[in-house]
């Protein structure tokens, strides 16, 4: 029997993180995304997902970059229906300077 993801909880701290669609069918792909400011020379280096027993990560995590913004982007498959709490990676931004955030 196939059942939906009803709610697709992300947690990393304070962040915000959306899953596109809010809901799927088991085995659906989901894309979560987070979009970060970021100033002119900045960088993302974003870790991959691990796979679970309940996730697959699809590929490796798309960082793209739009004016002052930074969005990451992962694709993922979960298989297991209910709500969902996805431990996600943190985030390292490097500046121009060579300091760097995480």
């Amino acid at each position: 029997m196939i059942a939906a993801l009803a709610l697709l909880l992300l947690a990393q701290g304070p962040a915000t993180w959306t899953a596109v669609p809010d809901t799927a069918t088991v085995g659906d792909p989901i894309y979560l995304s987070r979009t970060l400011p970021a100033p002119p020379g900045a960088t993302a280096r974003a870790q991959p997902l691990s796979r679970t027993a309940t996730l697959e990560p699809l590929a490796d995590p798309e960082i793209a970059r739009t004016g002052g913004l930074i969005t990451l982007r992962y694709a993922v498959a979960l298989f297991a229906p209910g709500a969902q709490v996805i431990r996600m990676p943190s985030v390292e931004l490097l500046y121009a300077d060579g300091s760097s955030e995480t």
